[in-house]
C-alpha cells in the first residue's frame, strides 16, 4: 500500500469521542472471546488477529474448516461476524444484550457447522452494551487507519515482517528488522496508563544507549518517549487530527512512523 492510497482510504478523525473509554472496554471484552477462539482453533498460529479493512473488523486468521473462514468483530456496531476466507461477511451476531457465554456458543455453533467444532467455554461476565454509536464508529476508524499506515510504512521499509493485531493489549503491530538482533517495533495504541490518548509509537529493541539531549528529529509532529516504562518515538492523536484533511492526516502518521525507521537505525548503529 503506497501513501497516495492511505490518503484516498484515509477516514477523518478529529477529538476523541464522548464515551470512548467506556467502547473501548467492550471492544476489548469482545475481541477477547474472538483471540480465545483462534488460538483454541489454530493454536499458537492464531496467537495474533488480522485487521479487514474491508469488513472493519478484528479477525482470526483464516481456519481451515469445510471452506476456509474467519471469526471476527466489527467494533463500529460491536458484531461478531463468521467471515469467508477474503474476508466477506457471512453471519453475524449483534453482540449488544448478550452475555459472553451466550457469544463463545454463537461462535462454537458457527465453527462447528464449518467443520471445526470450538471446544471450552472462557467466556463469563455482564452482557455487553453498545453506545454511545458515535464512540464505537471511532474506534473502528482508527484501527483501519492505523493498520493503512502501518501497511504503507512496511512497504517503504521493505520489510517481509506482517501487520497484525496483537489482542491483549489491542495494538497494530508491525517490525523492522536493522540485523544483528536489533529492531524497531512501530505500532498504534488506543491509548493506556501512560498515554491516555490513542497514539503512535516505535520502540527500539534492546534498548540503545541514547543521549535525550542529541536525539534526531521525527516527522509528523512525533516526538521522543523518554520516560516512563518504555523508550521511543511518539506521536500523539492530537498532533495528527490537528490537520483537517485527510491527506494530511495520513501523510503525518506515515511520515512520523517512517522517520522513527531511520532515527532509531541511527542509534541503534552507533
Amino acid at each position: 500500500m503506497d501513501l497516495e492510497v492511505v490518503r484516498e482510504q484515509w477516514e477523518m478523525q478529529g477529538a476523541v469521542p464522548t464515551g470512548y473509554a467506556t467502547a473501548l472496554a467492550e471492544v476489548r471484552r469482545a475481541v477477547a472471546l474472538v483471540a480465545a477462539a483462534s488460538k483454541a482453533l489454530l493454536g499458537e498460529a492464531g496467537a495474533s488477529l488480522d485487521w479487514l479493512a474491508d469488513a472493519r473488523a478484528f479477525a482470526t486468521p483464516v481456519v481451515a474448516g469445510k471452506s476456509g473462514f474467519r471469526l471476527a468483530l466489527a467494533p463500529a456496531q460491536l458484531l461478531l461476524q463468521v467471515t469467508d476466507a477474503d474476508g466477506k461477511p457471512q453471519h453475524h451476531l449483534a453482540l449488544a444484550g448478550q452475555s459472553p457465554a451466550d457469544a463463545w456458543r454463537w461462535l462454537g455453533e458457527q465453527s462447528a457447522a464449518l467443520g471445526k467444532p470450538l471446544a471450552g467455554s472462557p467466556a463469563s461476565g455482564a452482557a455487553f452494551a453498545f453506545g454511545p454509536e458515535a464512540a464505537f464508529e471511532d474506534i473502528a476508524r482508527s484501527y483501519g487507519n492505523a493498520a493503512r499506515a502501518l501497511l504503507c510504512v512496511r512497504a517503504l521499509a521493505k520489510t517481509d515482517e506482517a501487520v497484525r493485531v496483537a489482542p491483549d493489549a489491542l495494538h497494530v503491530v508491525c517490525g523492522v528488522a536493522f540485523g544483528g538482533g536489533q529492531s524497531v517495533g512501530l505500532g498504534y495504541a488506543p491509548g493506556d496508563a501512560e498515554c491516555d490518548e490513542p497514539y503512535f509509537y516505535a520502540k527500539p529493541c534492546p534498548l540503545p544507549a541514547y543521549d535525550a539531549d542529541a536525539l534526531g528529529e521525527l516527522e509528523g509532529g512525533g516526538e521522543w518517549k523518554t520516560d516512563g516504562s518504555w523508550f521511543g518515538c511518539l506521536l500523539r492523536r492530537p498532533d495528527w487530527v490537528w490537520y483537517d484533511a485527510e491527506q494530511l492526516q495520513a501523510g503525518a502518521a506515515v511520515s512520523f512512523l517512517d522517520s522513527c525507521i531511520d532515527a532509531t537505525r541511527a542509534l541503534v548503529e552507533k
